[in-house]
């Protein structure tokens, strides 16, 4: 009978491979502070990921829904990829 390997593993395959970090970006129909502009959070968002070297691959953008309610369209679509493990870190930013 043949003996089996007893040699470890390969370490590279155990690693998970990393997966998108996105933005999320919210912005409500009642909105009139300029500061608070997809434009803006976007630039934020940007900021964040080159001081810690992480590109944003993807945004999810919310315009015109207010964030008292869990059903908008693309914070469900981001539910769901959330859900099928295609996303790492979400950025967002928060009114100030």
């Amino acid at each position: 009978m043949a003996r089996k390997s007893r040699k470890r593993p390969n370490i590279d395959l155990l690693i998970k491979p990393s997966r998108d970090t996105v933005g999320y970006i919210r912005l409500s129909v009642r909105n009139t502070d300029p500061t608070g502009s997809i434009e803006n959070q976007k630039l934020i968002i940007e900021e964040w990921g080159r001081q810690h070297q992480t590109p944003i691959m993807h945004y999810y953008i919310d315009n015109g829904f207010s964030g008292t309610r869990f059903d908008r369209p693309v914070f469900q679509q981001m539910i769901q990829d959330i859900l099928a493990d295609k996303i790492e870190c979400i950025v967002v930013t928060f009114p100030g």
